[in-house]
C-alpha cells in the first residue's frame, strides 16, 4: 500500500485519477467512485480503528485495485514475453535520471525564445538556399527508392531517432518529469530508441505533456533544416548524397509517423492531449465495436456520446497503416520484386494477423467459462470473413483505365515544311487564321534559280518552236514537244517555290511547336506546329498501357471523354488501338496508341487537359489482382533492363 500514490491530474477542465505503483510504473486510471473508494480504503488500511466501519463495496473496490495491481507486477517480474512481430520493447536503461542531469543546463534553454529563434534563422536560410537553387534537393526525391537510398536510411534511421529522442529528454527535464529508462522498440524487428516518459501522467500539465510529445517533432525540423543546409554547403558529391538522403529520411519520417496522430507516435499522444482523452486509442476501438454491434444489430447498448467521432478516428487509423504498408509495397514491388512481396506479406502479418493473435491469447479459454465453444467462436469472423474474401475474389467487376488524350498534333495535325529554306516571316506563336492566311515563309536561292532558268527554257522552247515549224510537220511535232517539256519544268519550279509559303487551307488554329528566327534554315519534313482546322471531328491520340489489352480484347463496353469539366459519351466503335514499334540503341520496344474520334471541332480543343475513361467488359476480381500481378512483374523487368543500361553506360563512362 505505501507503494501505491493516488494522484489528482489535469485533464481538459477537468480532473481523473490515476493509480501510480512507485514500484513497477505502471498506472491504473480510476473512475471518480472507484477513486473515492480507493481512498476510503487506504484510509482503513492506515487506521485499525477504522476498518470495521469501511463499506463492503469500498473494501470490495481497494481488493479489487491490488489484484490487479499484483497481477501487473507478477506478469512483468515473472511472465515470459512472447514473440510479438507488431512491437517488441526491450528495455537497456532503467533510469535516466543520471542523463537528465548532466543535460540539466541546456534544458532549460531548451525549446524557449532562444531555441526559438535559432530555429526560424536556419528555416530562413534553408528557404533561401532553396530558392537560389530552384529547391534541387527536393527534386531528387525520385531516387529514394534505390537500393542505396534504402540502405542509406538503414543505416542512419537509428541515430536520427536517437537524436530525435534527446529531444523528450530534453523537454522532459525542462519540465521536471522523471525518465524511468529507455531502450529499443522492435517495430516489424526494425530498431528504434525510445525513452519512458510515463510519468509525464502524474507530473506534468496538460500543455507541457504536449511540448514533450511535441519536443521530438521539433527536433526533427531542425535536424532536417541543418541536413538542408549542409546539403547546399558541403562539396564532395558522395557527402551530399549521404546529407540529401538523411534529409529526406527524417522530413519523410516526421511527416507520415511521428506526427501523424494516426499512427500511435508523438502526433497521436498530441491529439490525445489536445482532446483531453489520454486513452484515445483504447476509447476509439472501443467505441468503433459498440457502433458495429449496433450497425450490425449484434448490440442493443444505446451508442455513448462522442461514439460516432472515435468511431471514425479508428477506422481511419486503421485505414492509413495500410496505406502506409500498400504505398511502400507499390513503390517497391516494381524495382525489387522479392523483397516487395516480403515487405507485403510482413505488413500483414504486422498489422493484421499479428494483433488477432494477440487478443486470442490474452483471455485463455477455461472449462469453467465454456473455453471450448469461445475458442470456436474466436474463428468465427475469422472463417466468415475468409468465406467473404473468396466470394469476392469472384464477383465480375468491369476494368477501367483512364488515358489522358490530346488532340493528334504529331501526326494528322502536324504542319511541316516539304521544301529545304531558310526563315524569312517567322510564323506567330498561336493564332487564328482564316484560308489563304501565310503561317510560314521560307527562302532558298536555289528554287529562286531553277525557276529563273525554266522560265528561259520556256521562252527558247517557244522560239525553237517557231523556227522548226518550217520544217513541216515532224518539225511542228517536235517544237510542240519542246515547248510542253518546257511548261512542265517550269509548273514543277513554280510549284516549288510556292511550297516555300506555307498557308491556312481551311480557316482553323496555328500552334507553334518552337521558337522559329529568321535565317534559320529548315530541312524537308521539320514541323514547325500543328494547325487544328475547324470541323465537326477531332482526333486524338493517348498512350495505352500494356497491361489492358486483353480487358481491350475483350470489349469495350463504353467510352467517356471529359473536357473543359464536361463528360461526352462517344460510341466505342470511333476508338482503335494502334500497335507502333519503337526501335531503340539497344532494344525493340511496343508502344500502343489510342486513336479516338470526337465529336468537335479541332479548333476549339485545348491541346492539353482531356482524359478518356474506357469501361471494359466486367471479369472476375481474381483476374484483376491476376493482372496487376503481371503487370508489376513487367514494371520489375523493365526497371531491372533499365538498371542494367545504366551499369553499362556508367562503365563504359
Amino acid at each position: 500500500m505505501r507503494q501505491l500514490d493516488l494522484t489528482l491530474s489535469a485533464e481538459g477542465r477537468g480532473f481523473c485519477y490515476l493509480l501510480h505503483d512507485r514500484a513497477t510504473g505502471q498506472i491504473l486510471r480510476l473512475t471518480r467512485g472507484t477513486a473515492a473508494a480507493w481512498h476510503r480504503f487506504a484510509g482503513a488500511v492506515a487506521r485499525p480503528d477504522a476498518r470495521a466501519a469501511l463499506a463492503e463495496e469500498d473494501a470490495r473496490a481497494g481488493f479489487s485495485a491490488l489484484a490487479y495491481v499484483r497481477q501487473m507486477r507478477d506478469l512483468q517480474r515473472f511472465g515470459r514475453k512472447r514473440f510479438n512481430p507488431v512491437q517488441m520493447q526491450i528495455r537497456l536503461i532503467e533510469d535516466l535520471v543520471p542523463l537528465q542531469r548532466a543535460v540539466g543546463g541546456v534544458s532549460r534553454n531548451a525549446f524557449g525564445p532562444l531555441w526559438i529563434a535559432c530555429l526560424g534563422a536556419l528555416g530562413l536560410a534553408a528557404f533561401v538556399l532553396g530558392l537560389r537553387n530552384d529547391w534541387a534537393l527536393i527534386t531528387q526525391s525520385h531516387d529514394v527508392f534505390s537500393l542505396d537510398a534504402l540502405l542509406t536510411f538503414g543505416i542512419v534511421a537509428p541515430f536520427l531517432k536517437i537524436i530525435h529522442e534527446m529531444g523528450h529528454v530534453l523537454a522532459a527535464t525542462r519540465f521536471n518529469v522523471r525518465l524511468r529508462g529507455g531502450g529499443v522498440n522492435l517495430i516489424g524487428l526494425y530498431p528504434i530508441p525510445f525513452v519512458d516518459c510515463s510519468e509525464a501522467d502524474l507530473t506534468a500539465t496538460r500543455w507541457q505533456r504536449i511540448l514533450i510529445s511535441g519536443a521530438g517533432i521539433l527536433t526533427d525540423i531542425a535536424v532536417g533544416l541543418v541536413l538542408f543546409i549542409a546539403w547546399h554547403v558541403v562539396s564532395n558529391p558522395d557527402a551530399q548524397l549521404v546529407i540529401g538522403r538523411a534529409f529526406l529520411f527524417s522530413t519523410f519520417t516526421s511527416l507520415v509517423f511521428n506526427a501523424n496522430p494516426l499512427m500511435r507516435m508523438d502526433g497521436y499522444f498530441i491529439l490525445a492531449d489536445l482532446l483531453s482523452r489520454r486513452n484515445l486509442g483504447t476509447d476509439a476501438s472501443r467505441a468503433l465495436k459498440r457502433v458495429r454491434g449496433r450497425a450490425l444489430g449484434m448490440s442493443s447498448a444505446p451508442l455513448r456520446s462522442g461514439d460516432l467521432p472515435l468511431a471514425a478516428y479508428a477506422l481511419a487509423s486503421a485505414a492509413y497503416r495500410w496505406l502506409v504498408i500498400l504505398g511502400l509495397v507499390w513503390k517497391l514491388l516494381p524495382r525489387y520484386l522479392g523483397v516487395g512481396l516480403l515487405i507485403g506479406i510482413w505488413g500483414g502479418i504486422v498489422i493484421l494477423l499479428a494483433p488477432m493473435q494477440a487478443a486470442f491469447r490474452s483471455a485463455p479459454a477455461t472449462p469453467e467459462s465454456g473455453g471450448e465453444a469461445r475458442s470456436l467462436r474466436r474463428w468465427r469472423i475469422p472463417a466468415l470473413l475468409a468465406v467473404f474474401l473468396g466470394a469476392l475474389m469472384f464477383l465480375p467487376v468491369a476494368p477501367r483505365e483512364v488515358i489522358d488524350v490530346s488532340p493528334d498534333t504529331t501526326g494528322v495535325y502536324a504542319l511541316a515544311v516539304s521544301r529545304a529554306g531558310l526563315v524569312v516571316t517567322v510564323p506567330p506563336a498561336e493564332a487564328r487564321l482564316d484560308t489563304g492566311e501565310t503561317i510560314l515563309t521560307l527562302d532558298n536561292p536555289a528554287f529562286d534559280a531553277a525557276l529563273h532558268v525554266a522560265g528561259l527554257k520556256l521562252d527558247e522552247a517557244r522560239v525553237a518552236a517557231q523556227v522548226s515549224a518550217g520544217a513541216g510537220a515532224a518539225g511542228v511535232q517536235r517544237g510542240s514537244d519542246q515547248v510542253t517539256a518546257a511548261q512542265q519544268g517550269l509548273r514543277i519550279a513554280e510549284t516549288d517555290q510556292a511550297a516555300l509559303t506555307l498557308r491556312a487551307a481551311v480557316p482553323g488554329r496555328f500552334i507553334a511547336s518552337e521558337t522559329l528566327v529568321p535565317g534559320l534554315w529548315l530541312q524537308p519534313g521539320a514541323v514547325v506546329g500543328s494547325f487544328l482546322p475547324d470541323g465537326d471531328e477531332t482526333m486524338m491520340t493517348g498512350a495505352f498501357p500494356e497491361t489492358s489489352v486483353e480487358s481491350w480484347d475483350l470489349g469495350v463496353t463504353r467510352v467517356t471523354l471529359r473536357s473543359d469539366g464536361r463528360f461526352i459519351d462517344i460510341e466505342p466503335t470511333r476508338a482503335r488501338l494502334v500497335e507502333e514499334i519503337n526501335a531503340g540503341t539497344m532494344t525493340t520496344k511496343r508502344s500502343l496508341t489510342l486513336r479516338l474520334t470526337v465529336p468537335g471541332s479541332p479548333a476549339d480543343v485545348i491541346s492539353a487537359g482531356q482524359q478518356v475513361r474506357i469501361d471494359f467488359a466486367p471479369i472476375p476480381v481474381w483476374r484483376h489482382v491476376a493482372g496487376w500481378a503481371r503487370g508489376k512483374i513487367a514494371q520489375f523487368r523493365d526497371a531491372e533492363i533499365a538498371e542494367r543500361h545504366r551499369r553499362l553506360d556508367n562503365n563504359e563512362g
